[in-house]
């Protein structure tokens, strides 16, 4: 289980959409056998560390990375390679940019 889950969203949109979806888990029952871990969003661009630095902490670093650019995804990926080693990253599309990570898995969906 993880003490806490953590979201960086940039569209005003979708942080709220978030938001929304935090207040009815967090008002549903709890029903698995360890504590209910935190759950925080923070609306900003995932490459500015000053408002959290989830290299720092982060274990799973779940990236929807399909509209990223080149240039976002460079960005996000040598942030990235200051995640502890162990930690794993998921994204979306597109792998990381990054000699540091292997593909461990991929599928595609259509």
């Amino acid at each position: 289980p993880f003490r806490a889950c953590r979201g960086v969203e940039l569209l005003a949109g979708l942080s709220r959409l978030a938001r929304e979806a935090k207040g009815l888990v967090e008002a549903a029952e709890w029903t698995l056998g360890h504590a209910r871990p935190a759950v925080e969003f923070y609306e900003g661009d995932i490459t500015d560390l000053k408002f959290h630095d989830w290299t720092a902490d982060g274990d799973v670093v779940l990236v929807n990375s399909t509209c990223f650019d080149d240039d976002l995804l460079k960005a996000v990926a040598d942030l990235a390679e200051g995640l502890r080693p162990g930690a794993v990253v998921i994204t979306f599309t597109r792998p990381l940019p990054s000699p540091l990570f292997t593909i461990v898995d991929e599928e595609l969906h259509q």
